[in-house]
């Protein structure tokens, strides 16, 4: 095999290792700190509880937000009949044996594990 041959076969699959890199899905961002769960953690747990990529967690509903309003959205779904309920008692206790409380109901980010 030529040398311009060579160059040309590896920057050929440069190319798609790196266009793979953008084309694959996001991981959750989750801090798997369970004094404070975050929107990644709850897109963790949608994603587990639906099993596949593409679910996120996403506040919804009527504004302003609360602990409740989030919802497992799947590929940015604008149809409320296809959002699901988020199982944050299921994350906590698939990662720390332990149930999900809120500091403030009227506050979204306030989820954590109960016992940290």
């Amino acid at each position: 095999m030529s040398l311009g041959r060579k160059f040309r076969t590896s920057l050929a699959v440069g190319a798609l290792v790196i266009g793979g890199l953008f084309l694959a899905p996001a991981a959750a961002n989750a801090t798997l700190d369970p004094h404070q769960l975050d929107q990644g953690d709850l897109t963790a747990s949608c994603m587990a509880q639906y099993g596949q990529a593409g679910w996120a967690a996403k506040l919804k509903g009527a504004t302003p937000y609360n602990a409740y309003s989030w919802k497992c959205v799947y590929n940015n779904s604008t149809n409320s009949a296809s959002w699901k309920n988020v199982d944050i008692n299921s994350y906590c206790q698939a990662h720390w044996s332990v149930w999900a409380a809120t500091r403030n109901a009227s506050d979204p980010y306030s989820w954590y594990c109960q016992g940290y």
